[in-house]
């Protein structure tokens, strides 16, 4: 795929190309075993560039809607940055991350993804179990669903419920303080940590050994 001026992405595997109003959706499989969907887009006018770009698991592409009630579109996307992180990967925890598209440019919505998790938590039963496999931390099981709540929670901009959520599920968890740093050191290296405008497409993902 070219601009006028450069060219812009590619791949020797078939893609699918979709006008989905604001942006053309390029997606397809970037080749693996497993791993894992493409998703670009791409401008439907000067200066012609892909404004967003993106690799889920597996087959999940990200989701591009009205997510909320305001006149504006989100992308629905599960960040792939805890993937392999002390489990395996299919138990690994997916974070839901949401960009909102408006004044021309993506900003992480804090709002959305905050009124989902704070969803999420409402649905857990007050005697906790969660279902799955989980991370093997230590030789101890920490849920994925767990991961992703706290994970949610700081990304929206609230780590001290993030904190308090923890200390609430694992109160007697040994080495706790070791967890929440090793969690906070590796939820530094997602791209939508402290994201408030996209304005990269360089893609860094859990793949990459250079990241």
């Amino acid at each position: 795929i070219r601009s006028p001026t450069e060219s812009l992405l590619t791949t020797g595997r078939e893609f699918h190309v979709e006008d989905i109003g604001e942006f053309f959706h390029i997606s397809g499989y970037s080749g693996g075993a497993w791993c894992c969907t493409e998703d670009h887009f791409l401008s439907k006018k000067a200066p012609y560039e892909i404004v967003f770009e993106e690799h889920s698991y597996g087959d999940d592409s990200v989701l591009w809607r009205h997510f909320d009630s305001d006149i504006y579109k989100e992308i629905r996307i599960e960040d792939t940055n805890f993937i392999q992180w002390y489990g395996c990967t299919t138990c690994s925890a997916l974070p839901v991350i949401y960009l909102e598209y408006s004044s021309d440019s993506f900003k992480l919505d804090k709002e959305l993804m905050y009124s989902e998790v704070s969803e999420k938590i409402k649905n857990i039963p007050e005697s906790i179990e969660f279902h799955g496999t989980g991370l093997n931390w230590k030789d101890h099981d920490i849920p994925t669903e767990f991961v992703e709540i706290i994970a949610q929670l700081a990304i929206s901009g609230r780590e001290d419920e993030a904190r308090k959520f923890y200390d609430d599920i694992f109160p007697d968890l040994p080495k706790k303080e070791l967890f929440w740093q090793e969690f906070k050191e590796k939820l530094a290296r997602s791209k939508y940590w402290e994201l408030e405008v996209w304005e990269s497409t360089d893609i860094c993902d859990w793949f990459d050994p250079n990241c």
